[in-house]
């Protein structure tokens, strides 16, 4: 009886998923609660902004899966995919939906919660780790088709890396694999983007002027708007300020430096990339140092916004790991190191 009551309790035991579905529904209720006139709009803007985007992507995604799954027969691949995947995935990016709508809501109650306030230590720190203005050694070495570059990598291919990562990994069919992306990109969200964001209320250089006395990133903005590139970049600085003045919650709004959500998700994806393929690897931490250089030669955030980002995130990746390895059934060792 005792052998049966304890197969039945494992059986019983939500899966990692199933768990990480809860706990990023409970991550919405706070949300709401925290802001219940700003989650609904917010929410709004991202099912606009999912509904144009993923007609387009998910075919792209499955197709692809298809051919890694069966190479010789990629539309057999396909089929299987849909057939194993479908149900999950959809699920996944509703879930996802739900949660990015509620992180979006409450990175833009920040500073409601705790005022802006750590700029001036974190302006402080860059300098004495840096020897100067990290901004300042970012714009000195980069070459004349560096602004074009950053601007299409930071404001554009980031995004398209995020949702298609996500999108990926929705619809894989290495469980673990899945479960492990997906816990650590929830546990990002949570910690980096949300608790520590919150603990460390910050608005960057490129606003720094605006909420702090003096002009002390004055030259930034001039470097900036001297370049076509960069003037894009003070153009969206301006549009997170409106909707921060007007109080009123927008798509991709909310002001937060520290740490960088940008470089962390790049950090993320490498770390997943690298588990797969040795040069998917490299073409993700290529990707996670660009995104890293572009954050500070934009003046969207300090230096130590993405050190502070790359260390969290490895962490998550590698405690992710260890739990769901322990978690796995017939587990009786230690997981395996996290990475290769």
């Amino acid at each position: 009886m005792t052998g049966i009551s304890l197969h039945a309790a494992r059986t019983a035991r939500l899966s990692p998923e199933a768990t990480l579905a809860g706990l990023c529904l409970l991550y919405v209720l706070a949300a709401f609660a925290v802001a219940p006139a700003c989650y609904p709009l917010v929410l709004f803007e991202y099912a606009k902004m999912m509904a144009t985007v993923l007609p387009a992507l998910l075919p792209i995604v499955i197709l692809l899966l298809g051919i890694l799954r069966n190479p010789q027969s990629p539309l057999s691949g396909t089929r299987a995919t849909l057939r194993d995947s479908l149900i999950p995935g959809l699920a996944v990016i509703a879930v996802f939906l739900l949660a990015i709508s509620a992180f979006t809501t409450l990175k833009f109650s920040i500073p409601s919660i705790v005022p802006f306030y750590a700029d001036p230590m974190l302006a402080n720190l860059d300098e004495t780790l840096h020897g100067a203005a990290p901004w300042r050694l970012a714009h000195a070495v980069s070459p004349d088709w560096m602004p074009a570059a950053i601007g299409f990598l930071y404001a554009r291919f980031w995004f398209i890396q995020w949702l298609g990562m996500l999108a990926l990994v929705a619809f894989w069919g290495d469980r673990t694999q899945r479960a492990r992306y997906l816990w650590s990109f929830a546990l990002t969200v949570g910690i980096v983007g949300t608790l520590l964001a919150t603990l460390l209320s910050s608005v960057g250089p490129i606003l720094y002027d605006q909420f702090y006395e003096g002009r002390r990133f004055s030259g930034l903005l001039d470097a900036l708007n001297a370049s076509k590139d960069g003037g894009i970049v003070v153009g969206y600085a301006d549009y997170l300020l409106e909707s921060y003045r007007a109080a009123t919650p927008r798509f991709a709004t909310g002001i937060s430096a520290m740490p960088s959500m940008h470089v962390a998700v790049a950090v993320l994806n490498a770390l997943f990339l690298a588990r797969l393929n040795r040069w998917a690897g490299v073409y993700g931490w290529l990707f996670a140092a660009a995104i890293l250089f572009g954050s500070v030669w934009t003046g969207w955030h300090h230096a130590v916004d993405g050190y502070v980002s790359i260390v969290v995130v490895s962490l998550i990746w590698w405690a992710s790991g260890r739990a769901l390895a322990a978690d796995a059934p017939g587990a009786t060792c230690p997981a395996a190191p996290a990475g290769r």
